[in-house]
Order: C-alpha cells, then sequence, then structure tokens
C-alpha cells in the first residue's frame, strides 16, 4: 500500500496572529525521526531492532487508548473534552474570518494492494448496520489516535478530533450539494466520489470534504482531500494531511484482515 501526501499553498500571509491558547500540544523528543543513536536488543536469544521496539510502543498505545477511550465512552469523554472544543469552535471561527472565503486544499493519495472500492463499500454497509457504541468503538475511535469521541449529531457522522492542534467537534453532512470550488477539485479518472460539509455543532460550515475512489487492476486508488480554511496555519494542512493516511490505512488493513 502506497500512500503519498500533497499540500497546497496552505497560508494567506499576515491575516492571522499565530493561536496559542487552546493548542493540543506536548513535547516530546520521539515526536521527530531520529538519526541516532543507535541501539540493538536482546531478549533471551532473540535480537530486535528499533523498528521491532516501535511496534512494540505502537500495540501497547493502541491497547491504552482503547481502554481509555472504552472507560470514558459517552458523557465522560466529552465533559472532559468540552472546554477544549468551545476553544476550538474560536479558533475555527478565526480562521474562518481571517480566510474571507478563500480556500486551500490539502491531499493525500494511497494505492491499495489486494482491497478493491467495493470491498470499502461493503465494509462501510456493515459499519452502518451497527449500533453507534459499537461502530464507535471498533472503527471511528481505533481508526486515529487523535479521534477523541462521537458527539450527539441527530444521526449523522461525527467526530471530536485534533486539527491543526485544536480540538474540534464536528458533524459530517454527506452531499452532492457543496460549491463549485469544492467540485473543481474532482478528477474524473475518479468514478467514486464522497462530498461532505464538514460543521461546527452550532451549523457553521468548517471546511469540506471530497474524497476519491477508483478500482486499479491490483486494488484501488484513493484520492482524499480536505479544503480547509486558507488563513490555516501549515501544521493544519501538513498534519491532516498524515491524519488522513493513518485514519485510511486503518479502514483498508481492516477490511483486509476480515475483521468488519
Amino acid at each position: 500500500m502506497a500512500t503519498e501526501t500533497q499540500v497546497l499553498p496552505p497560508e494567506v500571509p499576515g491575516l492571522l496572529k499565530p493561536w496559542t491558547t487552546s493548542k493540543i500540544s506536548f513535547p516530546n523528543a520521539l515526536n521527530r525521526l531520529q538519526t541516532g543513536p543507535e541501539i540493538h536488543y536482546r531478549i533471551g536469544t532473540q535480537e530486535y531492532a528499533d523498528r521491532d521496539v516501535d511496534f512494540w510502543e505502537l500495540r501497547a498505545s493502541r491497547r491504552a487508548l482503547a481502554n481509555l477511550k472504552t472507560l470514558l465512552y459517552g458523557t465522560p469523554m466529552l465533559d472532559l473534552v468540552k472546554a477544549q472544543c468551545e476553544q476550538g469552535d474560536v479558533y475555527f471561527k478565526s480562521l474562518l474570518a481571517a480566510s474571507q472565503d478563500r480556500w486551500h486544499e490539502c491531499r493525500a493519495d494511497m494505492h491499495v494492494h489486494g482491497v478493491g472500492v467495493r470491498d470499502v463499500m461493503d465494509a462501510r454497509k456493515k459499519l452502518l448496520a451497527m449500533n453507534e457504541r459499537d461502530r464507535a468503538l471498533r472503527t471511528l475511535l481505533p481508526a486515529h489516535p487523535e479521534h477523541y469521541a462521537k458527539p450527539a449529531c441527530e444521526g449523522q457522522e461525527g467526530v471530536i478530533e485534533v486539527i491543526g492542534e485544536h480540538m474540534m467537534s464536528l458533524r459530517m453532512v454527506v452531499t452532492d450539494d457543496v460549491p463549485d470550488f469544492v467540485h473543481a477539485y474532482a478528477d474524473p479518472a475518479y468514478p467514486f466520489k464522497k462530498p461532505t460539509v464538514v460543521k461546527l455543532q452550532d451549523g457553521t460550515t468548517a471546511y469540506y470534504i471530497l474524497h476519491e475512489f477508483r478500482d486499479v487492476e491490483d486494488g484501488c486508488k484513493l484520492r482524499l482531500r480536505v479544503v480547509f480554511p486558507a488563513a490555516a496555519p501549515e501544521i493544519m494542512f501538513s498534519e491532516h494531511a498524515e491524519h488522513m493516511a493513518v485514519e485510511f490505512r486503518f479502514g483498508v488493513k481492516t477490511i483486509h484482515a476480515g475483521f468488519f
């Protein structure tokens, strides 16, 4: 499975001062790719490398997050992140105001071997047949570490997640009724499309989604796209491209493993 990220011009210079009061950011030396020191490991008679320890850490992290998200599911988690979501709303509205209805694309492309578009569509139908709690705990919340909760969205899709280092409570309205400038990004080579309007909980349009899918001989290709306000900082574009790659890798690997 190959993944490419493409980030188009992310900022409108001078429109917005850096926001700091509600940023979700915690320093950690391992947050950056390391060139050293080289470390070798031995447990019993078996030797291991850093990539093995990376896997152990990821496995333990996933288990810890799944435990916390299950224990805090529903009202406890919603109450826990409420203030950060309110701060995130203020931040995102400032981006919208500063952007003056200008927008830029953020995109990640994936080439998935051994999984077709029909497999993805069939899996989605199975997901929609689950009850809300099972669907959230089995798919939405483990799909990305920074998927915190499923907000109450009156039957619509939604998620509380970190975008551009800020906590956002969002609801997704899947619809063909998106602006022409969003449709203009569409590639006719991709016949399956999922246009979506992403809103804050008060109904303010935050950004748009236009994901596209097509079958190829050995599987399928995904074009994952969001269209953000132009005044958003570079980290919102770069990290959300990475976010989509993480989230959709979880999805296609889960489908391939037969977990749905």
